[in-house]
């Protein structure tokens, strides 16, 4: 058989071309990846694997971080490859990168990834300068890759098991493209190894913003002589490896140090974005002002995390927010500085949204619903002040259709009435999520006299009954549920029937004119709209007639 040298350096070209991105980059080559390839590490024991692929040949050089005091370095065999990266504090498995900034920012970061050498900070500085210069200051371009080395001239060929890394280097790639890139890459490396017969142990891949790696553990050094009948195409065989996982402890305090825990809440979406943005995570701890504690706290979570991918820092024992965040940088960094820029930039985040919360509590939301007519909800089907109507008119046979009390649908009707006012305001606007939330939070919200900014924990002066009963509330709230997959679902009886009528009125509406979900694209998310509705009414229970209630949803359209 052939040595595992020769038929890597003929497959995985092919191989690292068969990775799919939503939207992939063509620089000066013929081939395209999810961001330009600057360096490709191939190595089997001593041996460099002569391969060119994307456009770059393959040797024994890697880059670390930018602001290491080595960029770059030799590589002398597959076995050093882990601890070289190791040491300049690289974290390659993605899930031991997300357990690292978890355990971080929650309990300490060591103290060596805050610690330098005096000699190294230049460096700092200087790293722009040195990668453009190596590259020969190529202003968008790349040089033809050199031509691939004979494998005489790369060292001697291993003899048995030895380890085997690829590692291919890259501008900064999407965060949402990381995690992806890895799994194809698992499953793709294993998948040409049994193909091609070359016995092998363990294969790991590791994921980084500027690096995607793979590791096999005791790759043989050539194929077994071997003599095969065979009819066809061989079968197809489909590998489900499990994925890593791994954790650091900290060693000083972060977020329990200002008395606090990180939200459970923040590990969804948050941690795996933020872990696929840093090759070598560093938390820094910091703070605001107190005085904006006096917004809701979903609008500065939001902030947070939206804007600047920061982890909110609450009080275990209340669950209240702090005025403490948790940041992560990477690599060796000045943690004061890091802290002061964070701190600047969050502030004035918080400021825009105290000017919009301001501008939103000085205007109810019955004054806020006649703007929904500049909202366009679908052309054929006009704007959000007319569906609001729709919605509003469903709500009474549905209640009869259920059963519901007079109370119960004098709740919902008003509920619906102004269920999707909070659009109009500023918050909405900028944070769409927090649509349904920021309703219920305008709804009994009183507004402050005198027309007071809210600068500070509010003393209001008006009547608590200028706001709206906390029936109603929680109805306006439950009318946007559920959000997502896995998301909380309405629970009370008015909530439940807004969400309904809501949730009819969209599913009749866009259906009827040719907006139906396809087998790849739902850009009104219907799929999700039909399994929210249904969720509703089994896990509430009710007893709808499906046929009358989608009868009376189409009666109140604008379009036969």
């Amino acid at each position: 058989g052939k040595s595992a040298a020769e038929v890597l350096a003929v497959e995985l070209p092919g191989l690292l071309n068969a990775i799919n991105f939503p939207k992939s980059m063509r620089w000066n080559t013929s081939a395209t990846f999810s961001r330009p390839v600057r360096w490709m590490v191939a190595l089997h024991g001593e041996q460099v694997v002569p391969l060119v692929a994307l456009g770059v040949a393959a040797g024994r050089t890697t880059r670390l971080l930018r602001n290491s005091s080595t960029p770059f370095q030799e590589v002398a065999s597959a076995e050093d490859y882990a601890g070289i990266i190791e040491a300049d504090t690289i974290v390659l498995d993605i899930d031991r990168r997300m357990a690292e900034i978890w355990a971080a920012a929650q309990n300490g970061v060591p103290l060596e990834k805050v610690e330098r050498a005096a000699d190294d900070k230049g460096q700092e500085y200087l790293w722009a300068v040195v990668e453009q210069k190596e590259l020969g200051f190529p202003l968008g371009s790349t040089p033809e890759p050199e031509a691939p080395v004979a494998v005489s001239d790369v060292g001697v060929a291993p003899e048995g098991e030895r380890t085997f890394v690829l590692e291919v280097g890259t501008e900064e790639l999407p965060a949402q493209e990381v995690s992806s890139a890895a799994r194809q890459l698992q499953a793709l490396m294993s998948d040409l190894l049994t193909k091609q017969n070359l016995a092998h142990g363990d294969v790991t891949v590791g994921a980084t913003p500027r690096r995607v790696t793979v590791t096999v553990q005791a790759l043989q050094s050539r194929q077994p002589d071997r003599s095969n009948r065979m009819r066809g195409p061989p079968a197809k065989i489909a590998f489900d490896v499990e994925r890593l996982r791994g954790g650091v402890d900290g060693r000083i305090t972060m977020a329990k140090s200002a008395g606090g825990e990180i939200p459970e809440a923040s590990r969804e979406g948050l941690l795996e974005e933020v872990a696929n943005l840093v090759e070598s995570p560093t938390p820094v701890l910091g703070s605001f002002d107190p005085d904006f504690l006096s917004l809701p706290r979903e609008v500065l979570v939001m902030v947070m995390k939206k804007h600047q991918r920061y982890f909110p820092v609450e009080d275990p024992a209340t669950g209240e927010l702090l005025p403490k965040f948790v940041t992560v940088a990477n690599g060796d960094i000045d943690p004061d500085a890091v802290r002061v820029g964070n701190e600047g930039v969050l502030t004035a985040r918080y400021q825009d949204a105290r000017f919009f919360y301001n501008q939103d509590i000085q205007t109810p939301l019955e004054e806020l619903r006649p703007l929904l007519a500049g909202i366009t909800f679908e052309t054929t089907l006009g704007n959000m002040l007319e569906k609001a109507d729709r919605v509003t008119s469903l709500v009474a046979p549905l209640g009869a259709a259920t059963g519901a009390s007079a109370a119960v649908l004098a709740t919902a009707t008003t509920a619906a009435r102004i269920a999707r006012a909070d659009l109009s305001s500023s918050v909405v606007m900028e944070f769409t999520s927090l649509a349904g939330t920021m309703g219920e939070h305008y709804a009994v919200k009183a507004r402050p006299s005198s027309g007071a900014l809210l600068l500070a924990p509010p003393t209001w002066q008006c009547p608590s009954e200028e706001g709206l009963p906390e029936d109603v509330a929680r109805a306006i709230f439950e009318a946007a549920l559920p959000r997502s997959s896995g998301d909380i679902l309405p629970t009370s009886e008015a909530g439940i029937l807004v969400a309904l009528a809501d949730r009819l009125d969209s599913l009749v509406g866009l259906f009827a004119v040719g907006c139906a979900p396809s087998a790849s694209a739902d850009p009104f998310g219907l799929r999700r709209t039909a399994y929210g509705l249904v969720q509703t009414l089994v896990t509430s229970g009710l007893d709808l007639n499906l046929t009358d209630a989608i009868a009376a949803a189409a009666a109140v359209q604008p379009v036969e």
